[in-house]
């Protein structure tokens, strides 16, 4: 058993770039499309479970739905609703893009085919876990999105990573997750590129690999160990990466991964790819985002007097923070508490559900913020009013995602 663990340890840390990623041979044997569809049905039951504010009824009738179609699953899978709560993020520092370039959260396909927005050289396919779908990768393939314009030298990118089946104890999954930012639309590695990847094995520290390629030559290429890293996977884990120039930055969750002032080259970049390999059990990505720019709250207070932004984020539906606004949060109050400034906070929504539910939801967001300001932040509760608008005033076109992820915002109006 010892002698496996070290070839397989050796063989995951042999892998060093994108290209060579492409050809890591499978380290475990496939389980057949039976016992896929019975461990995905099995996380569906398992998280849905956890979703919070389902009335009686509905879970119900789930259950009814669940036991009408189950499977039997070969092996106990981790699922969850939640990424952690907004005070687990105390540390976390990344401000997203303000100017939306491209969001797919793949509500348009239909489950079981290749979302539409997508480029990829080899498989992979929807499906639906806890009313979210996810794109289930295949191994060896490399992905990126459809279209994407050039991408400008201030720029974020989110998305979310789930690691199926994941398994805390008993030395987990030999895989290994690259993503990266690259100056070429095919889907070799380009010339000029730069990006991580993770290798997902308890057993030891987990190893995370920085490199880049700088006019065709490695310019860079190092490894980072992080001792706890591998826990923020046993449950869908939020990636963020900003880019500043030639500073590429990546957190999960709240812990920020990598933070290199000079790894990515002077490049036009073209797009962003990602591929997994190793991995026997359903490996997920969804809810991507990329967006421009980098957000300059007090000086849009000053100079225009209002600022909005998409990064404060809910749960769908419902006025329940999600952890990752912690960083635009903060960034708020820090400007609040330094120029005592007397904010408006109105909340919108896209035009998604009845005008008199969006009202409503858009104004119980708007005094969540207030209530986060106040009891996370310290700020003075007499600095802060609030007000929700619903869907009533609309920046982009509600009937595409980018439009639906602009009109999902909240306005902080100077006093």
């Amino acid at each position: 058993m010892k002698l496996l663990t070290l070839l397989l340890v050796c063989i995951t840390l042999g892998i060093s770039n994108p290209a060579e990623a492409q050809i890591w041979k499978k380290l475990t044997k496939s389980a057949g499309k039976t016992a896929e569809k019975a461990i995905l049905k099995k996380a569906e039951e398992k998280a849905a479970k956890t979703i919070k504010g389902n009335s009686e009824k509905k879970t119900k009738k789930q259950s009814k739905k669940d036991k009408n179609n189950s499977q039997e699953p070969i092996e106990e899978v981790y699922a969850e609703d939640t990424f952690g709560s907004v005070e687990m993020y105390s540390k976390f520092d990344f401000i997203p893009g303000e100017e939306i370039l491209f969001y797919d959260n793949f509500e348009r396909d239909n489950v079981g085919d290749f979302p539409s927005r997508w480029d990829g050289n080899g498989g992979g396919e929807l499906v639906e876990i806890n009313h979210q779908k996810w794109l289930k990768l295949s191994s060896k393939t490399i992905y990126m999105p459809l279209p994407l314009e050039q991408l400008p030298e201030n720029f974020t990118i989110e998305f979310d990573v789930y690691p199926v089946n994941f398994k805390q104890s008993g030395g987990g999954p030999a895989v290994r997750f690259w993503f990266w930012i690259d100056d070429d639309k095919n889907y070799k590695a380009g010339r000029n590129w730069a990006g991580t990847s993770f290798t997902f094995w308890t057993a030891i520290d987990t190893r995370v690999q920085v490199k880049n390629n700088r006019n065709g030559k490695v310019e860079i290429n190092n490894r980072i160990e992080y001792a706890d890293l591998a826990q923020h996977f046993f449950h869908p884990a939020h990636v963020s990466v900003a880019v500043n120039k030639r500073r590429f930055r990546l957190w999960v969750n709240e812990k920020k991964v990598v933070d290199m002032p000079r790894l990515a080259p002077e490049a036009n970049w073209a797009t962003f790819k990602f591929n997994v390999d190793g991995y026997n059990d359903p490996f997920l990505v969804s809810n991507f985002k990329v967006a421009a720019g980098g957000v300059d709250f007090r000086t849009q207070l000053i100079n225009d007097g209002k600022f909005f932004t998409n990064g404060i984020r809910f749960d769908s539906g419902s006025a329940v923070l999600k952890p990752e606004s912690y960083g635009i949060l903060k960034e708020i109050a820090t400007v609040l508490k330094r120029d005592n400034f007397k904010i408006h906070i109105i909340g919108h929504t896209d035009s998604d559900g009845s005008e008199e539910i969006n009202l409503q939801l858009s104004e119980q967001r708007a005094m969540a913020i207030k209530n986060s300001l106040v009891s996370q932040f310290n700020i003075s509760e007499t600095l802060l009013s609030t007000e929700g608008k619903g869907s009533l005033k609309p920046l982009a076109d509600n009937t595409i995602p980018e439009g639906k992820a602009k009109n999902r915002r909240v306005e902080f109006v100077k006093m």
